[in-house]
This record gives structure tokens, sequence and C-alpha cells, in this order.
């Protein structure tokens, strides 16, 4: 395939244009080719994620491996739903090591009018901490899935986005094994915290930028850089 190819297996927010709809703004803006798996499909609005349907297991596993049949150059996982999603993506990660994987282990909405609507359930993390990290290239929690980072061990490496802290300085920092800390430090964009669909941006950016070829720390460096300049300019409003 000439052209820069992404999937991305996550939800779907038709209502306020996070998930798949942001992670296909993202990659024509990054002049990807894109194809979207649905996963999880939500209801949201205003106040909040008001409500979950899980999409049928044989349908995200048979998406997601026509998509690898097909060469895609990376994969970006986000919203994931349950324990059996997480098996099937595991099961066909597992036919193509050689692919590039990021996840954004999105668990639940930053904002929810239901606090039983949840976008990975308990059972889905626990699935994926144990059977998914040794799959992925990269995994882009914010400080609270980061948490003491205990549970990540067995992933390459972890981009801690440091977003949900108060600091005027945001810092996220990849964390590798064998290697440095690496990390970007900004000054914090006023209402960044606000805008809806940064995490999914912000792990299609990396995922398309690996795609097009770029080692693990440049894709890092451009999309953290990326994501930072729409924050600044506005262009999360207008996609």
């Amino acid at each position: 395939m000439g052209e820069a190819w992404v999937a991305s297996v996550a939800g779907s927010d038709p209502g306020m244009r996070g998930g798949l709809q942001t992670d296909a703004w993202v990659a024509k803006a990054l002049d990807c080719n894109f194809s979207p798996i649905v996963a999880v499909e939500t209801l949201q609005d205003e106040a909040g994620l008001q409500d979950v349907t899980l999409v049928p297991v044989s349908a995200v596993e048979a998406g997601l491996r026509s998509a690898l049949n097909e060469g895609v150059g990376a994969v970006k996982l986000g919203a994931l739903g349950s324990r059996d999603t997480v098996q099937a993506v595991v099961r066909v990660l597992s036919d193509f090591p050689a692919t590039p994987v990021i996840w954004d282990p999105v668990c639940a909405a930053s904002k929810t009018a239901d606090p039983s609507a949840l976008l990975l359930n308990q059972a889905g993390r626990d699935e994926a901490l144990s059977s998914l990290l040794c799959h992925l290239t990269l995994a882009t929690p914010n400080l609270v899935e980061f948490g003491d980072g205990s549970e990540w061990g067995d992933c390459a490496a972890v981009l801690v986005t440091g977003g949900h802290g108060k600091e005027a300085v945001v810092s996220d920092r990849l964390l590798r094994r064998g290697a440095p800390v690496l990390t970007l430090q900004a000054e914090r964009t006023p209402g960044g915290e606000d805008v809806h669909g940064t995490g999914c941006a912000l792990s299609t950016a990396i995922s398309c930028f690996i795609a097009q070829g770029y080692s693990l720390e440049s894709a890092v460096r451009e999309a953290v850089a990326k994501v930072r300049e729409w924050l600044r300019t506005g262009f999360f409003l207008t996609r």
C-alpha cells in the first residue's frame, strides 16, 4: 500500500464527535487513510455520556482482521467495551505481531450523565491489563488511568499524559524500557481540559505518524505538538 493507513477500534460518538469521529478527523488532517471499526456505540450530549451499546464481538474481530489483512500501517485502540471484545482484539493482534498498536485506555467518559455507562467495564479493563499490554507498541493513559504505574509493567512504552493535572505547565512523559524518560512540557491552554476528544486525537495522531514511518519517539513528539497546536488554534471546535 503506497499511502499511510490507520485502523481504529473504538467507540462511535456521533453526537459529540469524539471517539471514531475524532479519529477520522485527525487521520484526514494528517493525510492518512482511515478504517473505523466500531466496538461500542455511545449516546452522548452536553450532559455527558448517557448510554453505551456493545457491538457484537464477531463484527469487531472480523473488521480488525480484515484491516490487518489489507496491510494497515498501525492500529489505534480506544473504547473496547467488554472483556469479550478485548479477548477478540488480542486474538487478532496475535496473528499480526509486526503491526504497531497504540491503545488509549479509556474506561469512563470524562463527563458522564450515568455512572453505570462505561466505555470499558471492569472485567474488560482487567483483561486488557493482563493480556493486551504485551501486544502494544504504546499505551497513552492519562494521570488517573496510569495511577501509580504498577499495572503497566507489561507494556513496552507508556505515554502518561498530563492534561488532567492542575499545574500551569502540562507535562507528558514517555516511559520506555531501557531508555530515559522523555518529558514534553508546554504551558496549559486555558479551557483545554474541557475540550472533548483530545485523548482520542493524541493516540490517533501518534498512530498516523507511526504509519507514515516515524520512530516512536518522533511520532510522540510530533503528535503532542500537533494536539497542543490544535488546542491553541481552536481546531477542535470546528471539526
